[in-house]
């Protein structure tokens, strides 16, 4: 059973912006953000999402097949697969208890149960109503979170017209030349560059606390797309 990650107000990408995909090896930089994560774990012993999804990346690359795991696979998205997370995580704690690997497969273990608690929480909260008055980005933003809802309730990204919709709105800010006004307009678009342009958004002072969990959402939309075929 696959759960929707809860996606915060305010999200963080690791430190230094490692590659989470596992192409690239980067054992120190998973290790540095990592140490990072676990030194800012509040009290309740959760650590951040970039610091879990970090988590999931260097445990991932320790399987037998680090690109075909739910570890990876929450590592380059995000979302949560409960069930097949779990037990590959008992696996790799099972094989080394008292090493570093079992300390990271607790953690990571805590954070997954502590968001299947708030999954199954938000989804009895009701869900706005597109207000008839307001202005036009509070109805567009309403529709979002209706749309998020459902996308989270089926266990699945957002559709292409909600994750348009969103590139809409944040091509608003990046002017009509960059890559999200393309993808806005058509629905394709370079994933690199539309994941740069996501990364730049939240570097940058916004009024709009809805503006984090956008590019996250847009991010986990592009990430769950097939490779654009290689020319030639």
């Amino acid at each position: 059973m696959e759960f929707p990650r809860p996606t915060p107000e305010h999200e963080r990408l690791p430190p230094g912006d490692i590659d989470l995909t596992g192409v690239v090896d980067q054992d120190d930089s998973l290790r540095t953000a990592i140490d990072e994560a676990l030194a800012q774990t509040p009290d309740d012993g959760i650590v951040p999402d970039w610091g879990a999804r970090s988590l999931a990346r260097a445990l991932a690359n320790q399987q037998p097949d680090r690109h075909d795991s739910a570890l990876h696979h929450f590592a380059v998205t995000g979302r949560i697969a409960w069930e097949p997370m779990m037990r590959e995580l008992a696996t790799l704690y099972a094989e080394a208890p008292e090493e570093e690997r079992g300390e990271w497969a607790t953690h990571l273990g805590s954070y997954i149960t502590d968001h299947l608690e708030r999954a199954e929480d938000t989804n009895n909260e009701p869900v706005d109503e597109i207000p008839l008055g307001g202005t036009a980005l509070e109805r567009v933003s309403a529709y979002l979170r209706i749309a998020i809802h459902e996308a989270d309730a089926r266990g699945e990204v957002i559709e292409v017209e909600d994750a348009k919709a969103i590139a809409t709105l944040l091509a608003a800010l990046l002017g009509p030349s960059s890559e999200m006004a393309i993808f806005a307009e058509t629905g394709n678009g370079d994933a690199d560059r539309l994941r740069a342009e996501c990364r730049q958004l939240r570097q940058q002072p916004h009024d709009t606390a809805e503006l984090p969990p956008w590019t996250s959402r847009l991010e986990q939309y592009l990430a769950a797309q097939p490779p654009a075929p290689r020319t030639s």
